[in-house]
């Protein structure tokens, strides 16, 4: 009997005298978590264009994308066990959880591929498709910061045209490229093939996080 009156009491308590709902933080978490991943790729971006020794600016970027992203998956599984009430947009936050950690995964694939290998200079199209996913992450965070009210159709434009319109449709290279056989052309396809890959792959996921936080109650 005992028992069971604490528990109630317990349970009542938790209901009724400010209980800390996951879905309260919930924006506070996503914004550190996407934040942490812009100053990863900010370092990736910085690593590719100057090379050299790896600086302990980007280290602290990742190991703080991790973090803030365990941090998130954890604030999401709490949200789960919450009473149905209280899990506001659940299925919009999962999406949201999920898209973020598919992100960080290709952010690491690609600085992986980048500290491992001997690659070429970043091109300008590189840097010009990276900048706007660096923009598209600053729009999210700033809607959740509640900075961004309403879409600003005159910036933001389709993920395929910005990204043909700087690579093209596919890889090219120059007839004498083409007849070279040495290991270094092959790195050269290698490189182009992964870092244009997942350039798009980053570009068409950072174009969804604002679209999905916008439609988001928090």
């Amino acid at each position: 009997m005992d028992t069971l009156i604490g528990a109630g009491l317990a349970t009542l308590g938790n209901l009724l005298l400010w209980p800390a709902w996951e879905i309260q933080g919930m924006q506070k978490t996503l914004l550190e978590t996407l934040k942490a991943n812009r100053l990863y790729l900010e370092e990736i971006i910085g690593y590719y264009n100057k090379k050299g020794a790896i600086p302990s600016e980007y280290k602290v970027a990742r190991k703080k994308a991790f973090l803030e992203m365990s941090n998130l998956s954890a604030a999401f599984q709490r949200m789960t066990q919450e009473p149905k009430s209280k899990q506001t947009n659940l299925e919009k936050i999962y999406e949201i959880t999920v898209l973020t950690h598919t992100f960080l995964s290709s952010l690491a694939s690609l600085s992986t591929y980048i500290l491992s290998n001997p690659t070429t200079p970043a091109s300008k199209n590189f840097n010009k498709v990276s900048e706007k996913i660096v923009r598209n992450l600053s729009d999210a965070e700033a809607i959740l910061k509640e900075e961004i009210t309403s879409e600003n159709e005159g910036e933001i434009f389709a993920s395929e045209e910005i990204f043909d319109a700087a690579f093209g449709k596919s890889i090219t290279f120059s007839e004498e490229e083409k007849g070279l056989k040495s290991d270094g052309f092959h790195s050269k396809i290698e490189e182009a093939h992964l870092v244009r890959e997942q350039l798009k792959w980053l570009l068409a996921m950072s174009e969804k996080m604002p679209k999905l936080l916008r439609e988001t109650q928090f």
